[in-house]
C-alpha cells in the first residue's frame, strides 16, 4: 500500500521538538493494547472522493500544538480535490490522548502524551514501537 501523505503540525511549543516524526492520528486509549481508537473530532471533513492513492481519506487535517501545550485542530486541506475549498477554524482538543507519530527513517511508531489537555514534554513517557511487519510470502501463489 502507498505509505500515506501525515497530517500537518505546527509547533510551537519550545518544550517538545518533533525532528524526524510525521503526525499520524490522535487515539484515545493505551497505544499498549487494542484498546486504541482515533479521536472524533466536532467538526467533520467534507466527504470527497479519493483522488490520489497517497491520500485515500481525501483531506490533511492540520494541527497547532500551542506555547502553552494545547494541541487545536485547525484546518482541513484538500489538495486533490480542485472544487473544494479548504476549511479553517478551530478545535481545542480536551482530555487525555496520545498523538500517534511515526519516524520516518526507522518508521518506529512514537505516541505522544497529553494529560488534561496539556502534552507531556518528558520523552521518557512517550511510548516507542517498533514498525509493523507486513506479511511475506507470495501472496500469488496457488493453494493446490
Amino acid at each position: 500500500m502507498t505509505d500515506q501523505i501525515a497530517d500537518k503540525l505546527i509547533n510551537q511549543c519550545p518544550d517538545v521538538d518533533f525532528e524526524g516524526l510525521s503526525l499520524r492520528a490522535i487515539i484515545r486509549g493505551n497505544p499498549d493494547s487494542s484498546n486504541e481508537e482515533r479521536l472524533r473530532f466536532n467538526r467533520k471533513p467534507k466527504q470527497v472522493r479519493a483522488m490520489c492513492s497517497a491520500l485515500l481519506r481525501g483531506y490533511i487535517g492540520s494541527f497547532l500544538l500551542s506555547k502553552d501545550g494545547r494541541l487545536t485542530l485547525i484546518r482541513y486541506e484538500y489538495p486533490f480535490c480542485e472544487q473544494t475549498e479548504d476549511e479553517s477554524f478551530e478545535e481545542e482538543i480536551n482530555g487525555d490522548f496520545w498523538m500517534a507519530m511515526k519516524a520516518r527513517k526507522t518508521r518506529e511508531r512514537v505516541f505522544v502524551p497529553f494529560r488534561s489537555s496539556k502534552i507531556v514534554a518528558d520523552k521518557t513517557s512517550w511510548i516507542t514501537q517498533a514498525p509493523r511487519k507486513l506479511p511475506t510470502g507470495n501472496f500469488f501463489k496457488d493453494s493446490n
